[in-house]
């Protein structure tokens, strides 16, 4: 049996314009998108794409100034775990997690906490799976 790959689109809604667009440039499998601030200035948009046992995302902050979109930070990561641990091939891949924090960060400006995990099994000619993890602090501008 043939699999298939779909796309979805993400809308924008201009609540003060009562209409709606395609936010171009985003979209995958799966999306997930979370707000920031109030009013929502910031959002976080994650996208999922797989196919061959392997998946890509891709996670971008990203501000809004009426119609035009501006990214802020953008990441990729993967993870082969469909496609692993046979013919000494590892499972392994990558993540990343956001958090956003006030602490410490100049006027008109957010801390973007991103926290990321790399991981790899054990093979035989490497017997000790790695877990690595790796964190940063991005000052971010606000938009106006």
């Amino acid at each position: 049996m043939q699999g298939f790959t779909y796309g979805e689109v993400i809308f924008w809604f201009g609540p003060k314009r009562a209409a709606a667009r395609v936010l171009e440039g985003f979209g995958g499998q799966t999306n997930k998108v979370v707000p920031f601030g109030e009013p929502s200035s910031i959002v976080i948009i994650s996208e999922v794409a797989s196919g061959g046992g392997t998946s890509e995302r891709s996670h971008s902050v990203v501000a809004f100034d009426g119609w035009n979109v501006k990214t802020l930070y953008a990441v990729e990561d993967a993870e082969n775990s469909g496609d692993c641990g046979y013919e000494d091939r590892p499972c392994e891949g990558s993540s990343h997690y956001f958090n956003f924090t006030h602490t410490g960060i100049a006027p008109r400006k957010v801390g973007l906490v991103v926290t990321e995990i790399r991981y790899s099994s054990a093979v035989a000619d490497n017997p000790n799976p790695l877990i690595k993890t790796m964190v940063d602090i991005i000052a971010l501008d606000l938009p106006r």
